[in-house]
């Protein structure tokens, strides 16, 4: 496969990068193929969600969705490498750009906004893939890589939830997301 300017991406279960870019720059293509190899097999072994919801439910778990998939793919290896100091910054971004998005599905119901707030999140190996890599962390931490396996294939509502049981098992942690994020999480099915 050969698309302009993109570094990598996945489609259902093949991984793909454009060998034009990349060449034989195998220290930066082999981590990105590790990270899209990942992803094909997120794609695998996903169990598709057929419920019925309203518009502006949907519009939010497409964004829960997304940060889950890059999120898990960036704990295995992130996007780009990044300072203790930058990714302390691309956490606490792509947690504002998640509150955001919840604003204008769930509380205001702005599709249009909260569909640039979710593409800024993702756009470019995005803040959303270092909150979602933050929290894979703390799934992994607190309930363990085991737990984290199991859930791969539910997507993001369970990833979600996983990260709320392993932050409450933790006690001390403190939880990324806000109170009403966190309850209308736990609320969906």
């Amino acid at each position: 496969f050969y698309i302009n300017d993109s570094d990598g991406w996945q489609n259902d279960d093949v991984a793909a990068v454009d060998l034009n870019w990349y060449k034989d720059d195998y220290t930066n293509l082999l981590p990105i193929m590790a990270h899209e190899t990942y992803h094909a097999g997120q794609s695998a072994v996903e169990i598709k969600d057929t419920t019925k919801r309203s518009e502006n439910v949907k519009t939010f778990i497409d964004a829960i969705d997304y940060l889950f998939m890059e999120g898990t793919a960036s704990y295995v290896y992130p996007p780009a490498k990044k300072t203790p100091t930058e990714y302390i910054a691309a956490v606490k971004k792509g947690t504002e750009l998640l509150e955001d998005v919840f604003q204008n599905t769930i509380i205001n119901n702005n599709k249009q906004k909260a569909q640039q707030l979710a593409d800024q999140g993702i756009e470019g190996g995005g803040p959303f893939y270092y909150l979602g890599a933050e929290m894979t962390k703390a799934i992994v931490k607190y309930l363990g890589k085991e737990k984290l396996a199991s859930i791969i294939p539910y997507g993001g509502i369970t990833f979600f939830k996983t990260y709320i049981e392993a932050i409450e098992k933790a006690g001390n942690e403190r939880n990324l997301l806000s109170e009403e994020f966190t309850k209308f999480v736990k609320s969906l099915k």
